[in-house]
């Protein structure tokens, strides 16, 4: 994902376009306004993925509490930033798999709303994890790998065309295959009146990596992101911090302060941690655990995920535990 300062330049240049009345000049850098946050929670997941599938790797930009009347008048009426994790969460259960990795920052500048203490909310939502497969229906195994047509500006279901430049630079990437993970939620004890928090999670695994032929393959490990979902519960979590380890068995996988350096068959350690908000974890549930690892040059993340089983808590104030 861009740094924070990019995204925005890009959101404001893009409200300077809709009030010049160049509606569509921005939109070729994949960014879209909504008055509120998109909904029912089946159709804004088939506009995310659409949106996710067509843009090949770019960032998009979704920008919240913008309104444009049918005079071209645009008013900035802001969002409540506070319905993120609500909204998205919302929308887990009607992915098959992999969700695009979304998130939520205020505007400021010139994007202040009408009413007091709202701001135009920017979401940004990376597209490296595609393709995104959506469930048509709540039950059942139908789905639809859903894609924006730009010059009809809809939603439509991928062609064949559309499913090869999705999946064919899929071919050139390296296979990363989860060998071990555990995965343990602790109550947030020192959780305070105003704080959000009331769990923390770690997860301790390895990854085997097998790279396209004898191609030499960097990751920089910015690019690296892990998380846990349990999409029937509609429960999420991401990482917030990732560490890979070389294992010192496997030469041809090294890992610097900077990024993976993968010339070989071998393996990788990992670390994870990270925190969430919600009130429950679905400790008898299985967990998806996601890893995307995104190579210098590529348009799209290497992904490996492994289905996590409930196991026995050993210490009081665990909340949770999972092994593969």
């Amino acid at each position: 994902m861009k740094a924070a300062p990019l995204l925005e330049y890009r959101a404001l240049e893009y409200l300077d376009a809709l009030r010049n009345g160049r509606p569509h000049a921005a939109s070729a850098n994949y960014v879209a306004h909504f008055a509120t946050w998109p909904g029912s929670p089946r159709r804004a997941a088939r506009l995310l993925a659409a949106h996710a599938n067509a843009a090949r790797g770019q960032d998009i930009l979704w920008l919240l509490g913008v309104r444009m009347d049918a005079t071209g008048k645009l008013t900035l009426s802001g969002a409540d930033l506070a319905r993120f994790d609500t909204w998205l969460n919302g929308l887990v259960s009607c992915f098959d798999g992999l969700v695009p990795v979304v998130r939520a920052f205020p505007l400021g500048g010139g994007a202040v709303g009408t009413a007091p203490g709202r701001h135009v909310v920017a979401l940004q939502i990376d597209s490296a994890r595609a393709p995104f497969v959506v469930r048509t229906q709540p039950v059942g195994t139908t789905f639809d790998v859903p894609w924006w047509d730009r010059e009809t500006r809809q939603v439509r279901s991928a062609g064949r065309h559309e499913l090869i430049r999705l999946l064919v630079p899929l071919q050139d990437l390296p296979q990363f295959e989860v060998l071990e993970a555990e995965l343990t939620f602790y109550k947030n004890l020192h959780a305070t009146g105003s704080s959000k928090i009331t769990h923390r999670w770690t997860l301790d695994g390895s990854l085997y990596v097998i790279p396209h032929q004898d191609s030499h393959t960097v990751i920089p490990l910015h690019r690296c992101r892990a998380g846990i979902a349990t999409p029937e519960a509609g429960f999420r979590a991401a990482a917030s911090d990732l560490t890979l380890t070389a294992d010192k068995q496997s030469p041809a996988v090294r890992v610097t302060e900077s990024a993976a350096l993968i010339e070989g068959l071998g393996r990788m350690f990992v670390y994870c941690s990270g925190a969430t908000a919600a009130a429950e974890v679905p400790r008898h549930r299985p967990l998806i655990l996601t890893f995307d690892l995104l190579p210098a040059g590529a348009a799209q993340a290497a992904v490996a995920s492994a289905t996590l089983q409930p196991a026995t808590t050993t210490e009081n104030n665990q909340a949770g535990r999972w092994k593969l």
